[in-house]
């Protein structure tokens, strides 16, 4: 069966060590990401939901990319939150 996904890709560039990519999602907002390569070990990713978008997408998007980092084992260090009694 098919993977799903629920965000709609609408563009993608690649330049160099660049990357754009242009998404919607259901109410059709937009995201933009911005991913550059800054060294061996290390990636920037800058998001854009546009001047009247939603912040609360854009930290849902930040949060899936973490998560999606997680699970596939490449961060360098832990970051799982400290628990604090």
């Amino acid at each position: 069966m098919p993977v799903k996904y629920s965000l709609e890709l609408e563009e993608k560039r690649t330049e160099n060590d660049q990357t754009f990519v242009r998404f919607y999602d259901g109410k059709k907002e937009r995201i933009d990401l911005f991913i550059e390569r800054r060294s061996d070990t290390m990636t920037s990713i800058k998001f854009d939901v546009g001047w009247f978008g939603s912040v609360a997408f854009g930290r849902l998007m930040a949060r899936q990319i973490i998560f999606e980092l997680d699970e596939s084992g490449d961060f360098l260090e832990d970051w799982t939150p400290m628990k604090r009694n």
